[in-house]
């Protein structure tokens, strides 16, 4: 064998006794052994380049052992050198047959890897195995909607039409022997309430629809619960625009409650419902005397609360420090036809872009027997 060859290898053997173990040595001087036997018949030109290569790729192991090197000193830690010389040992050995082939032409590779704890982030390429929840963690719906306040009407065409008596002249009297008896007339108004389409849509892909089974059954619940808040928000700014504005002069909110319920009684309508905000709800019930009872014309069964037997309904749709209150049987919902979802394909370029038209849709107004029937209060918290 070249001895140049020799003297390379007695050089790099001796660079690695200061970095690994014995074993290395014993397995470096089996690969020069196994060099000598292959190469006898070489000539000297071919075993320079084998050395040269031999040479880059020890020089290569030999810096990356050096930088493994620096950093296990920097831990200071004898198990973790030992560590490193096992893994140097075990790749020599792996990789021993393909080394010992190179020559000319023909290169191998080397690669080290400490041992270590297997975890997600070091040793997974891509996710792991995930579990999906069915359907939709879908936002709640408000918990009361306008319509269960009110009844519901149907109407034949989009014009409804109500007769409100509006005045009255002449009077009912005992009629004096002889005379005449008291007359007494009455107006009457029409009023016509025009209902018009509440309705919106969403568009989405046929890709979507197979990749996501649930979106058929998700659609239509978060379309009726956006529908409904739009219906409750529509209903309540056209009552509240028609209602009677408060005049009470109290300033604590359950006196302000009794005292427009007073007045709509006062004028023989029956209080059948108040309507405020949750926050406004939740301070009248937590309104206690010294004694942490609560007053006693409030009541609060099963997290019903009352005053004066009227029921006390928590609605998000009302603003924040107003109320509502009335004999709800004098507004209706008329509709002209049901509330319907429905899903198209035929829409626009739907057809070209494979998409999907879900739309809900009713055809609605607030009909108002007796504006002068409900009150609309402030209870003067919010500044």
């Amino acid at each position: 064998m070249d001895e140049l060859l020799k003297a390379e290898l007695a050089n790099i053997k001796t660079g690695l006794e200061t970095k690994t173990a014995l074993e290395v040595k014993s397995q470096i001087d089996a690969f020069e052994a196994k060099v000598n036997t292959e190469f006898k018949s070489a000539n000297a030109i071919e075993l320079k380049s084998v050395k040269e290569e031999l040479q880059g790729k020890l020089d290569a192991l030999q810096a990356h052992a050096d930088k493994l090197d620096l950093k296990l000193q920097e831990k200071g830690t004898a198990a973790n050198v030992k560590s490193y010389d096992a893994v140097m040992q075990n790749a020599l050995k792996d990789n021993f047959d393909s080394v010992s082939k190179v020559t000319k032409g023909k290169s191998t590779s080397l690669e080290i890897k400490a041992v270590g704890n297997m975890t997600i982030a070091t040793n997974l390429t891509g996710s792991a195995v995930a579990t999906v929840q069915d359907g939709v963690s879908i936002v709640p719906s408000q918990k009361i909607n306008f319509t269960d306040l009110v009844p519901t009407v149907n109407s034949a065409t989009g014009i409804y039409v109500i007769y409100r008596e509006t005045g009255a002249e002449g009077s009912i009297s005992t009629q004096t022997e002889g005379a005449s008896k008291s007359q007494q007339d009455y107006d009457l108004t029409a009023v016509t309430f025009n209902a018009a389409y509440l309705s919106g849509f969403t568009r989405y892909s046929k890709q979507m629809a197979q990749d996501l089974p649930f979106l058929q059954s998700f659609l239509p619940m978060a379309l009726r619960r956006d529908y409904f808040k739009a219906e409750n928000l529509q209903f309540y700014t056209a009552l509240a625009a028609a209602a009677t504005a408060s005049t009470t002069a109290k300033t604590v909110d359950v006196e302000q409650l009794v005292d427009d319920m007073g007045s709509l009684e006062a004028i023989d309508y029956d209080v059948t419902g108040i309507v405020l905000n949750p926050k406004d709800w939740a301070n009248i019930a937590i309104t206690k005397p010294n004694d942490y009872s609560l007053p006693g014309i409030v009541t609060f069964v099963n997290g019903k609360l009352a005053i004066n037997g009227v029921p006390v309904y928590k609605a998000s749709w009302v603003p924040v420090d107003k109320y509502l209150m009335g004999d709800w049987a004098y507004a209706k919902k008329i509709a002209v036809d049901g509330l319907a979802v429905e899903f198209f394909e035929q829409d626009a370029d739907n057809v070209t872009k494979n998409l999907i038209t879900a739309r809900i849709e009713q055809r609605v107004v607030l009909g108002i027997d007796r504006p002068n029937a409900f009150i609309l209060g402030d209870f003067g918290n919010v500044v």
